[in-house]
């Protein structure tokens, strides 16, 4: 029960890396269309 536990907040945690770096390349792409057009 506890590593089952332990395994579903290691999923979380993935998730949540995951998600900040493609909020991390969206912004980078973001700032690169920036510099092409200014």
């Amino acid at each position: 029960m506890l590593i089952a536990n332990r395994m579903q907040k290691q999923d979380k945690t993935l998730l949540l890396i995951g998600l900040m770096t493609q909020i991390n390349i969206i912004i980078d792409a973001w700032q690169f269309f920036n510099r092409l057009f200014y």
